[in-house]
């Protein structure tokens, strides 16, 4: 519609930080700031573009808002970049966000214990 109309046009990409850690700890029915007495404090990385300087196709536009989304979550997470034509080189060159998670040393002792009877001999 923006095209036909002459218009211009701004996506945001945006990337919830944290969100997996959010989800872990606090389930899958997180609402605004409080779920079940736990407090949360949400930030987001944010990737923009803009109609028609950025991408003259929807498919463009969100690609190109996902590569400016990374550099913002590297700087630090609670930000965001503009789309510069060189973020798609770099995108390229950008291994894997993929990883998996830390591995974490728990134990749990299960053992039950009894009191001792006080015996004197």
């Amino acid at each position: 519609m923006a095209q036909r109309r002459g218009n211009k046009l701004a996506v945001l990409y945006l990337d919830i930080d944290r969100f997996k850690h959010i989800n872990d700890s606090a389930g899958h029915t997180v609402e605004p700031h409080r779920v079940d007495q736990l407090e949360l404090h949400v930030s987001a990385s944010i990737g923009i573009v803009t109609y028609p300087g950025d991408g003259s196709s929807a498919e463009s536009l969100l690609k190109n808002a996902d590569a400016a989304m990374y550099p913002a979550k590297d700087c630090g997470c609670n930000s965001y970049q503009f789309f510069k034509a060189d973020m798609n080189l770099h995108r390229l060159e950008r291994p894997s966000r993929k990883r998996s998670a830390p591995a974490l040393d728990l134990t749990l002792d299960l053992s039950p214990e009894y009191p001792r009877a006080n015996k004197q001999t």
